[in-house]
């Protein structure tokens, strides 16, 4: 300004970080940190006598286990939260054919797949027109999506069968050459819906915590193109959510012999030992998937037990006490 190189911006405080961003070909400068509960950041719009002229806030807050994204005090989705950053997504749906065709990271792409019903498993050949790589995959059917973000572009086979062939191939398209293409398979699977959006779809898998049963969680797009959950628990029954949204728990089982555990009135109240009598009816609620499982009871009380998995990985024991026999009701497939 009138030839001097003027210091109009810098990160100060709890905003250390200062940098810029590009949006619909204005420039705005961005001051950011990190709050207790997430990261902020203040975009500024500057005109030629170095005022500012305009601004707005995005946040990232964490929330009851999930992230929330805002612009001020308006709640917006992850998609137009990375929007301002420049970040884009998207998602194609390529169905469930044998023989599929695509454009993806500037080439033409083929696969082709041969079902083998006696075996279970699925020949899957992927070409570019120049070189192909073949898989040979636990499978029967399919369903099949491109997923792009950040210009990249990634393949997601997803076999939907409940059980054990359950999982999701994903196919980096992004190598220069297919020979260097790996398939990398996730232990989520997309039994039920469909994915839209690149950086929120819901994935479930089993769990043998305390019978047989399936829990879910909110997955996006990570940078190496796998599946990534920034959820703290993994929830029972689609979230455990009623149609007013509020949580109401899945299966029912019933305690056999009264129990220590620890409860808390609700998601905002400490945890403290109690002991739950016999006839106590509990619905299975969320899990960290690691020790812990969280189940509500019929005031709607989040009960847990610290979760401690046998050899095989398969049946816990419940604070060091107790097992499935201890309650009624318990679901087992098979």
């Amino acid at each position: 300004k009138e030839g001097q190189v003027i210091c109009f911006a810098q990160g100060e405080g709890t905003a250390i970080q200062c940098s810029n961003q590009l949006i619909d070909g204005e420039y705005w400068v961005v001051h950011g940190g990190y709050v207790s509960d997430g990261s902020s950041f203040t975009f500024e719009k500057f005109n030629g006598n170095l005022e500012v002229v305009d601004s707005f806030r995005l946040s990232c807050l964490e929330q009851g286990g999930e992230k929330k994204y805002y612009k001020d005090k308006a709640e917006i989705s992850a998609q137009e939260y990375d929007l301002y950053f420049g970040i884009s997504s998207s998602v194609e749906y390529l169905g469930t054919g044998n023989e599929i065709e695509f454009d993806a990271v500037g080439k033409h792409f083929s696969l082709k797949a041969i079902v083998d019903k006696d075996e279970n498993s699925t020949e899957y050949t992927l070409s570019d027109g120049v070189s192909e790589i073949t898989d040979q995959l636990w499978a029967w059917r399919h369903d099949i999506y491109l997923l792009t973000k950040n210009e990249k572009s990634y393949l997601y086979i997803c076999f939907p069968d409940p059980g054990s062939c359950s999982y999701i191939a994903v196919y980096d398209l992004n190598k220069e050459k297919l020979g260097n293409i790996e398939v990398s398979l996730c232990g989520y699977a997309l039994y039920t819906g469909e994915i839209n959006d690149a950086d929120s779809f819901e994935l479930q898998t089993n769990l043998s915590f305390l019978g047989s049963t399936s829990v879910y969680k909110s997955f996006r797009v990570g940078e190496d193109g796998m599946p990534v959950s920034d959820d703290e628990y993994a929830y029972y029954d689609y979230k455990c959510m009623n149609e007013d949204g509020e949580h109401v728990g899945g299966i029912e089982i019933t305690t056999k012999i009264d129990m220590e555990c620890e409860i808390a009135a609700d998601e905002s109240s400490l945890f403290e030992k109690e002991i739950l009598p016999a006839g106590t009816k509990l619905r299975y609620y969320r899990t960290n998937e690691k020790d812990m499982i969280d189940f509500l009871d019929e005031n709607g009380k989040i009960v847990r037990f610290h979760a401690e998995l046998n050899e095989g990985g398969y049946e816990a024991t419940l604070n060091g006490l107790y097992t499935a026999k201890d309650f009624e009701n318990v679901p087992f497939w098979g």
